[in-house]
Parts: structure tokens; C-alpha cells; sequence
């Protein structure tokens, strides 16, 4: 069984939270353009990372990403 990431889900959590993302990427320590980066899948975050960033959004960092399971 493969898992494949659909999209990234933190624009919509930093909207509902009334946040920007230039707010999460000051708190998570990196730059904007890194931030971007990842929402748009031209880099893909580590564990590290991704836990950070669910940290201080306050979901599972399951929520972080749509993902499709493959092979079920």
C-alpha cells in the first residue's frame, strides 16, 4: 500500500484561524517562501517539520495534507 498527497490543506487551516502565512512561517522558524513551497508540493516537509507546523495550528499533522491511499 503506497500513500499519495493530493494537496496541502494549511491554507484552509490558516484561514479558518484567521492567520496568514507569513504569521505560521515566523512561528515555525522559516522563511515564507519555504512555507509556499510546501503548500504548493514543490518541496515535500519532513516529520520534523510537519510537526512543528501542526503544533502551532493545533491539528494532527494527518490534517496538514489530503492524501489518497493507493493499492486499497
Amino acid at each position: 500500500m503506497d500513500v499519495k498527497i493530493v494537496r496541502c490543506r494549511i491554507p484552509d487551516i490558516l484561514e479558518k484561524k484567521k492567520r496568514s502565512q507569513v504569521w505560521l512561517a515566523d512561528e515555525v522558524g522559516i522563511s515564507p517562501q519555504y512555507l509556499n513551497d510546501l503548500i504548493r508540493l514543490r518541496s515535500i516537509m519532513g516529520i520534523v517539520m510537519g510537526a512543528r507546523i501542526a503544533r502551532v495550528l493545533k491539528v494532527n499533522i494527518d490534517d496538514l495534507y489530503v492524501w489518497e491511499w493507493l493499492g486499497e
